[in-house]
């Protein structure tokens, strides 16, 4: 179901219509990228089952809204909806945009890379910091700055074409770890082998930042590991 169809039912449908298309409907809100429109017919959707509750008290309770379950669903089905979600970006914009002659690496990417660390927030945030420097660890947590190992642009860029990696810091554009994502399971598979996670001090941050041209958004051939090195930054295994 599109969003056209999605509005058209935000605007007004049939009460009797919500207890045949609960489930659809349920699936339909999981995949859908209009916000607004997501809330609004979760409102619709509640309204309209306590109508028609009302209304047919005689009848059995089978009017239960199923919408209330499509922000609790398992760990698992969230990060694979968030990843369909990226990954229906990624072939309906983002690749034809690419074969046009558009690129990622530079400024004229058109905001993909931000839309797309946007979209895959949840996931990154999710997952624990593993590494930290001995002064980082030395501050109070709030003054602590997470720091990604592989910048989360090159991960996107992965994800997306590894050929598309910003040539100011690479010589080499073989994949990292088995991009591009043909499906949003591999997106998965990608993001969580690149995303590694470093408390940095923001001096360090700073550091690391300016180690070499471009490394605030990608990595010496891809490894995150030679921009601490070249910035002097000493990170070690937590705990």
């Amino acid at each position: 179901m599109n969003s056209a169809v999605l509005r058209a039912l935000v605007t007004g449908e049939d009460e009797h219509a919500i207890q045949t298309r609960a489930v659809t409907f349920g699936e339909d809100l999981q995949v859908e990228r209009d916000g607004y429109v997501r809330r609004q017919l979760l409102g619709r959707c509640r309204q309209r089952c306590r109508t028609h509750s009302m209304h047919h008290a005689a009848r059995p309770a089978t009017t239960s809204c199923q919408y209330q379950d499509v922000n609790t669903s398992a760990p698992s089905d969230r990060r694979l909806r968030i990843a369909a979600e990226a990954f229906d970006l990624i072939e309906r914009e983002l690749r034809p945009f690419l074969a046009s002659g558009g690129r990622l690496w530079s400024k004229g990417s058109q905001g993909y890379p931000a839309r797309l660390r946007k979209m895959l927030a949840p996931l990154d945030t999710a997952h624990q910091v593993t590494f930290g420097t001995p002064a980082a660890m030395e501050l109070d947590e709030r003054q602590r700055v997470v720091e990604h190992v592989v910048p989360m642009k090159r991960i996107i860029i992965e994800i997306v074409d590894p050929a598309q990696a910003d040539p100011r810091a690479n010589s080499r554009f073989a994949p990292l770890a088995g991009g591009p994502a043909s499906t949003p399971e591999q997106l998965l598979a990608i993001f969580d082998t690149l995303l590694v996670k470093c408390w940095v001090t923001p001096e360090e941050h700073d550091l690391l930042n300016r180690a070499g041209q471009s490394l605030q958004w990608d990595a010496p051939n891809g490894d995150g590991w030679a921009r601490y090195r070249l910035a002097g930054v000493d990170a070690r295994p937590i705990g």
